[in-house]
């Protein structure tokens, strides 16, 4: 889950995300945004 955007994500681009770990430090990710045609199936 994302937290605290300052704009909403819209399908298509690739947005930077930066994840903050308490041991390794901050590690960077770039994040494709895309509308898939299945539903999401959550494994739980």
């Amino acid at each position: 889950m994302l937290t605290g955007l300052r704009e909403d994500l819209t399908v298509g681009p690739t947005y930077p995300v930066v994840l903050t770990f308490e041991r390794a430090g901050d590690v960077r990710i770039d994040v494709p945004v895309a509308n898939s045609d299945s539903p999401r199936r959550d494994s739980h």
